[in-house]
């Protein structure tokens, strides 16, 4: 059979409003990576929701060493500390737009270039707090997990034999 991915946010109220994507991919050597990404249009709302993640289709009682990695406003991710930055240096205007077509001042392209390795060693994958574990599929070859995702978040799982 097939392998399929299933996320569930918990509560009512909650999952009226959440907007979850997820996808699977499996490789040759049977790695298995899942995305999760918990979209909250009103930027605003800094809601986070438990999701129980699923994977459905697994080979039974399959042993996985799974490791999370995240991103969200804290962890690999540099626009906030590029938005600090700007600040600190009272440019920030409309910096949004700038690094959304990179349409830079000239001053903006030289605060970016000074720090440019501090932006590209944020922005590399950095593990969740819950990041390395082993997990292993049921019976009914079902791997389960519950997380909490922050709002305009992704999560990534990458299931190794």
């Amino acid at each position: 059979g097939s392998t399929r991915l299933e996320m569930k946010a918990e509560g009512t109220e909650k999952l009226e409003r959440a907007r979850l994507h997820g996808i699977v991919a499996k490789d040759t050597l049977g790695v298995f990576r899942i995305l999760v990404y918990h979209y909250q249009p009103d930027f605003g709302r800094r809601d986070s929701l438990y999701i129980l993640v699923q994977m459905r289709g697994m080979p039974s009682r399959k042993k996985y060493r799974v490791t999370h990695f995240r991103v969200d406003k804290e962890r690999s991710n540099y626009f906030r500390l590029w938005l600090n930055d700007l600040a600190g240096d009272r440019m920030a205007g409309d910096s949004l737009e700038a690094m959304v077509g990179f349409q830079l001042t000239p001053s903006q392209r030289l605060l970016w270039a000074k720090n440019r390795a501090n932006y590209l060693q944020r922005s590399r994958l950095e593990k969740a707090s819950d990041s390395t574990f082993e997990s292993r599929a049921t019976r009914a070859g079902i791997l389960t997990r519950r997380i909490i995702m922050p709002a305009n978040s992704v999560s990534m799982f990458v299931l190794e034999p």
